[in-house]
């Protein structure tokens, strides 16, 4: 394999980041109609939206929207990020039963 390849290989095409991003929007929406959550993918979302709006040989439309729609999810991942550092840690199984059979 040439080193063009190599270079090539391990930089995604904006296809395929713009096909991943789809995928993971309809899932999101999914997750948010089933269980109401939908908070890592919404960071990965972001995410591909920033690397979009980073790669080079993107058009500049493309970019500009990315950069923008970025700029929309931030405000979802920060939300996102606290509800799940607010979470209370789940008890055992082991705790839960010796509560139950305390009451």
């Amino acid at each position: 394999m040439a080193d063009d390849d190599r270079s090539t290989a391990a930089t995604p095409a904006p296809e395929m980041l713009i096909a991943s991003l789809l995928h993971l929007m309809s899932h999101y929406v999914v997750d948010m109609d089933t269980a109401g959550t939908g908070a890592n993918l919404s960071v990965a979302i972001e995410r591909h939206f920033q690397a979009l709006s980073s790669m080079p040989g993107v058009a500049p439309v493309l970019r500009g929207t990315c950069t923008q729609l970025s700029q929309q999810w931030a405000p979802l991942v920060a939300s996102a990020s606290a509800r799940i550092r607010a979470k209370p840690a789940r008890t055992s199984i082991l705790a839960r039963l010796k509560a139950w059979a305390d009451s």
